[in-house]
């Protein structure tokens, strides 16, 4: 340890207490050891949270109107190396604190990058050490591992889709470091997101879109083969984002992601997956819960960043996650899959830039651990009383159980299918969709009478 001081000296280890006083520190609704209705799991192996770096001890509340407001007295220090050592230490106590298992970061989220690549990896290798020594000394994990292909100006272009083959190879070149140290940390995925990757002027791609995207499956192809090369046995998994930074980025959303993986041969490949975030999901005008049912559609959900956005702010504010109504069909899928066996919940999600209290962090991570683990007792409670299954498969899909649709699933020919035609047309009888009577069961087991 670089010294024996606390970052955040104001706040004990924060316990599950339902009953304390209204402002105290404390989870009211998530208990890891409490055996969710309905499962075999806790709520600790059901909600695998975790801290990501960038967020919880990098960031200084700046946005693109204002410079940061956050204190953050481990950046004060002697050199970069010591500086990187003890966000380190800031990230792992905030996680002890907590009682969150699960941390990721990006390459130079905690290491100092170098004037050259070896001087790069010589500080990655040894804040790796350092990790090593604070994952011993805690029992804490590495959740995922990833490069930061966005901030540095070599990459304004683009990486793996970009202009130039030097920073193509400049930006391999660092993911297959950083596998290499997910690998040593015992990581359990390493995650692909380039928010340089995507579309800035149209008249400028029109003409090589078939090329940057041949260089896309290009790249990831070599991420995968050097995970198989090295006996890297997590996922690879991308992140689908519409834009920002970029105009409109390659990886949109789930089925555009889908769809470049399988261009690229990456799809058929078991080692790689997808991870899913809410806000992204916001900014692609579609609803999470829609896109976690895509990626499961394709067998490819592995892990999720956790948090949401706002719909009256056009960017990625990455707020802690509060909105418990937006979850539950999130974690009624979660609960059928028995959670997230191979990723976890990432708080991707930072502090408002009006935050300025050590504590507020803290507040906000708490507050994101309470509302997951409400939608998932809710979604317990519907799931175990069968209600919206006979709603849905009873009521909504039932004629899916009648012999006509037995016949079409198992393959009808044209002249089968147009007498079937002439025999129940032209005007068919369908069932309701019952949106208001699901909506009401809803709010019924959120918030029960009585």
């Amino acid at each position: 340890m670089t010294s024996q001081k606390q970052w955040f000296p104001g706040v004990g280890n924060i316990p599950h207490d339902p009953k304390a006083k209204r402002g105290s520190l404390v989870f009211r609704h998530f208990n890891p050891t409490e055996v969710v209705a309905g499962t075999s799991k806790t709520l600790g192996e059901l909600l695998p949270f975790g801290v990501v770096a960038w967020h919880g001890v990098c960031n200084p509340s700046a946005d693109m109107f204002g410079r940061g407001t956050r204190p953050m007295p481990w950046d004060e220090a002697p050199d970069p190396i010591t500086k990187g050592k003890q966000r380190c230490e800031a990230l792992f106590e905030l996680m002890v604190k907590l009682g969150v298992d699960y941390y990721s970061w990006h390459n130079y989220d905690l290491a100092p990058e170098g004037a050259t690549l070896k001087e790069s990896h010589k500080n990655l290798d040894t804040i790796t050490d350092f990790l090593a020594e604070l994952q011993a000394a805690t029992g804490k994990k590495l959740a995922w591992g990833t490069c930061d292909h966005f901030s540095h100006p070599r990459y304004r272009l683009g990486v793996a889709t970009g202009v130039c083959p030097k920073v193509y190879a400049y930006g391999l070149s660092e993911v297959f470091k950083m596998l290499e140290i997910t690998m040593r940390l015992q990581g359990k995925n390493f995650v692909l997101w380039g928010g340089r990757e995507g579309m800035r002027q149209i008249m400028s791609i029109i003409k090589r879109l078939a090329f940057v995207l041949e260089n896309y499956g290009r790249f990831g192809n070599s991420v995968c083969d050097y995970a198989d090369e090295i006996g890297f046995d997590g996922k690879i998994i991308y992140e689908p984002k519409k834009r920002e930074p970029s105009k409109v980025q390659y990886q949109s959303d789930v089925a555009a992601t889908l769809f470049l993986l399988q261009q690229a041969g990456l799809l058929q490949r078991e080692n790689v997956g997808l991870n899913l975030e809410e806000n992204h999901a916001g900014l692609a005008g579609l609803d999470f819960a829609y896109e976690v049912a895509m990626a499961r559609a394709a067998d490819k959900l592995i892990s999720i960043d956790a948090n949401e956005g706002d719909p009256l702010i056009g960017w990625d504010v990455d707020e802690f996650s509060h909105t418990v109504k937006k979850l539950i069909p999130v974690m009624l899928m979660l609960l059928e899959d028995g959670g997230l066996p191979n990723g976890n919940l990432a708080f991707d999600a930072k502090l408002r830039r009006e935050s300025t209290d050590p504590k507020d962090i803290f507040w906000g991570i708490i507050g994101a651990m309470d509302t997951w683990s409400i939608a998932t007792k809710v979604a317990a409670q519907i799931r175990s009383e069968g209600v919206l299954d006979d709603i849905v498969e009873e009521s909504i899909y039932a004629e899916w159980g009648t012999s006509l649709g037995d016949r079409i699933r198992s393959g009808m020919t044209k002249d089968a299918i147009t007498n079937a035609a002439h025999r129940y047309g032209p005007t068919i009888e369908l069932p309701s969709g019952s949106e208001e009577r699901i909506n009401v069961l809803i709010n019924e087991h959120m918030f029960p009478a009585g």
